[in-house]
């Protein structure tokens, strides 16, 4: 009675996850699949008379990683063929399907795109044990190009298959020459079913966004609202709470937890989009970004957190008046690629420490008044990366001594292009000096762009440090930084 009792809760457990127990014959590097009733992820734009859709006799071989397979669909009593053609990746690195998932890169067919091919490990869930011993998952999207309608297809399949197929893939990428990172970048975009779909949702890929600030002498810092040129939500959170949570992610690589346990939106992991938060209630402040995307049952989002943080070094008397220095820095804190369960509301790390990415950063300082000129900039980086060169821009608004800076990014000029951490010093070391030396000019402004530098990963950091001359002992100044949030989900 037991016995049977078991079999029976294993079934009913197994139907709730849509997945349709058929004949299947599998057999290493083969596996054919008969008779597999799909379900519809996502209407057409034409009425079909029933949902009765078949998947027929499909027969999947892989062969070190490349994948060829050949099957029919039937529905209505119209049927059509399937081909598929393709190469295998494997997920690997640290995060919660490493080791226990495939992606297929699947070519289009004449009548369908497949926006998903996945073959998931799941020897640790304990119903599919019940009744299948250790097994997998074979799952397969599809796009009809007509109408638009989304197709899955789902099938236990013996784990032995997923093992073998699971080697293939490293092997294909063995033979390509790819190392872990390059796989993992090749298999993000994989993870997104939209970005194989010509009626998909379509998100741009990256944004622009511009933050400004003041800060002065006395100890005032401000914070204006950030301009953007595209569309972003804007979701505050609690910065303990996210740091928490994206903490214990990493402590000791726990891979999954529960957002149910943390005072944090559900907006911030459930719905597409792109998101952000600032917050200078602390200092050093905090951002973060985000970009999402839904895939069903689940959201998938890749975030970045950083902080940032301005201040003047202090005053240095010297024969002239004094000195002072104003830094701005951006640090990258946290960086992920996490799914969010909309029926359980777990949250599972997919990638550690690949967040999105900040290129094209630039941060300027200035708008400086009266006596007080800028002598002196040097723009720091640690562990960035590299997208073309070594070098950095750096920019100067030298402007007539009495002019009102209205915008400073309008007031700067291109200056030259240096090493990252090159001191460039201007001619003049007083106010006086510099009006003689550049006709009545000096320099009100200063700024370094990292045109060959990303910021995309954990720990990556940079800072602008601007040398400022006062002869009055007090200063006020602007800054900003702007930049392209990129995402390769």
């Amino acid at each position: 009675m037991k016995k049977v009792l078991s079999v029976l809760i294993a079934l009913f457990v197994v139907s709730i996850m849509g997945l349709q127990i058929v004949d299947a014959e599998q057999s290493g590097d083969v596996f054919v699949l008969k008779n597999i009733e799909g379900e519809i992820l996502k209407q057409g734009k034409d009425l079909q008379k029933n949902n009765n859709i078949l998947l027929n006799e499909l027969k999947v071989n892989q062969e070190d990683g490349i994948i060829k397979g050949e099957g029919s669909i039937t529905r209505n009593g119209i049927e059509t063929h399937l081909v598929l053609d393709g190469v295998l990746y494997p997920v690997n690195g640290r995060g919660y399907y490493a080791g226990n998932l495939v992606l297929g890169d699947i070519k289009a067919t004449k009548d369908y795109n497949v926006l998903q091919f996945r073959i998931e490990n799941k020897v640790n869930d304990a119903a599919l044990e019940q009744y299948h011993g250790e097994s997998a998952i074979f799952s397969i999207v599809l796009e009809d190009k007509k109408t638009g309608e989304w197709l899955r297809f789902q099938e236990v399949i013996d784990h032995q298959v997923f093992e073998i197929f699971y080697q293939g893939s490293n092997v294909a990428m063995a033979k390509m020459n790819m190392n872990e990172d390059e796989v993992a970048k090749k298999i993000i975009p994989l993870l997104n079913m939209h970005n194989k779909a010509e009626h998909g949702d379509q998100i741009p890929k990256s944004v622009q966004i511009i933050e400004n600030g003041k800060a002065d002498t006395d100890g005032h810092i401000t914070v204006d609202t950030p301009i953007t040129t595209q569309s972003w939500a804007e979701i505050p959170v609690n910065f303990n709470e996210l740091n928490r949570l994206l903490e214990d992610l990493k402590d000791p690589y726990t891979n999954r937890v529960n957002l149910s346990d943390y005072s944090l939106p559900e907006s911030l992991f459930k719905g597409s989009g792109w998101k952000k938060y600032v917050s200078v209630v602390t200092s050093p402040g905090w951002n973060y970004y985000a970009y999402s995307v839904g895939q069903t049952t689940n959201t998938i989002t890749q975030i970045t957190v950083f902080q940032h943080d301005s201040e003047f070094k202090g005053w240095r008397k010297n024969e002239n008046g004094y000195n002072n220095d104003f830094d701005i820095a951006l640090s990258y804190i946290h960086g992920m690629i996490l799914e969010y369960d909309h029926y359980s509301k777990e949250l599972r790390v997919m990638y550690y420490d690949l967040g999105l990415t900040l290129q094209d950063l630039q941060i300027v300082q200035g708008g400086l008044e009266d006596r007080n000129i800028y002598i002196a900039q040097t723009m720091y980086g640690r562990n960035l990366t590299r997208s073309s060169g070594n070098l950095i821009s750096y920019f100067i608004s030298l402007i007539p001594y009495g002019d009102k800076v209205v915008d400073l990014w309008e007031t700067l000029t291109h200056s030259k292009n240096e090493e990252l951490g090159q001191r460039e010093r201007f001619i003049g070391s007083t106010y006086e000096e510099q009006i003689q030396m550049h006709n009545g000019k000096v320099y009100r402004s200063v700024s370094g762009n990292l045109n060959q530098w990303n910021l995309s990963k954990e720990e990556s950091h940079t800072n602008l440090l601007g040398e400022i001359h006062s002869g009055d002992g007090y200063i006020s100044l602007r800054w900003s930084f702007k930049t392209t949030v990129a995402t390769n989900l």
